[in-house]
């Protein structure tokens, strides 16, 4: 399970809770690499005719307000409380799946041609306001 300032990442599939690996991502975003971020990953889900799969935090903390925001072909959670930022994030706009921001992660609509998803996990401990935007380049998959 993947710890983060807020909480645990969990992944579950119809519901099913899921083991995974989160993998570290070195994020070579100009930005990023000036002013490295506390944790950075990447969580590949294989799809076994899955129709939901969803990357949620389990609060450690009072639940955080989601801010997320999107772009081209990119959709994000994003949870702010002081100098802490944690973005998740998701592949958006594409033929093969829906994306839909939860209360506290994301969820992947999947069609059956669909084998495998990927999310997005980044957050840091310096965040210097809404310019600050080093957690979505991070967790932009695309």
């Amino acid at each position: 399970m993947l710890n983060t300032p807020f909480g645990t990442i969990k992944i579950t599939a119809d519901g099913i809770m899921l083991e995974y690996e989160a993998i570290p991502f070195c994020c070579q975003v100009r930005s990023v690499v000036s002013k490295p971020l506390a944790g950075c990953y990447r969580i590949t889900v294989p799809n076994e005719n899955y129709r939901m799969i969803r990357c949620e935090l389990e609060w450690n903390c009072s639940p955080i307000e989601n801010t997320g925001s999107s772009g081209e072909r990119y959709l994000c959670s994003e949870f702010v409380k002081d100098a802490v930022v944690l973005t998740i994030g998701a592949g958006d706009e594409m033929l093969d799946f829906e994306t839909v921001r939860l209360d506290n992660g994301i969820e992947y609509i999947c069609s059956p041609s669909v084998d495998k998803v990927m999310f997005g996990v980044s957050w840091t401990t310096d965040h210097e306001g809404q310019f600050d935007i080093r957690t979505q380049l991070a967790t932009d998959l695309y």
